[in-house]
């Protein structure tokens, strides 16, 4: 009766595992941006932003994006080629920034070693 009881306990142990390891999953996605839409890739950063959920990652392409990015979920953005090929340029010129994270976020990443961005305030050039 003990060893049944303890098989049991096992089993239900690895079945929340196993759910619980899926459910990370399903959370942690990768988006991707390209310019041209390659592969049914976003054609612009806030689109793959607006689709995203906390804990996903955003691979940008290289290319010149003349959009202002909002971040507002606790993301990862990188690029793919980095930081002399990817380019942001900013729009608005009346304030907001060509970047901005929403206040009281935390577990947002932009860039990284070989994973950065050039950023352009409206008006500039890279």
């Amino acid at each position: 009766m003990l060893r049944r009881t303890c098989v049991g306990r096992i089993l239900l142990v690895l079945t929340v595992g196993i759910v619980l390891l899926g459910a990370v999953s399903a959370w942690a996605n990768d988006l991707y941006v390209d310019p041209m839409g390659t592969g049914g890739a976003y054609t612009s950063i806030q689109a793959a932003i607006g689709d995203a959920v906390d804990g996903d990652t955003i691979h940008v392409a290289a290319g010149t994006y003349n959009e202002d990015v909002r971040i507002d979920k606790s993301l990862t953005l990188v690029s793919v080629d980095g930081k002399d090929t990817t380019i942001i340029n900013g729009q608005n010129t009346g304030g907001g920034g060509a970047l901005t994270v929403a206040g009281g976020l935390s577990g947002v990443v932009i860039g990284g070693t070989g994973t950065g961005f050039t950023i352009n305030a409206a008006g500039g050039t890279a």
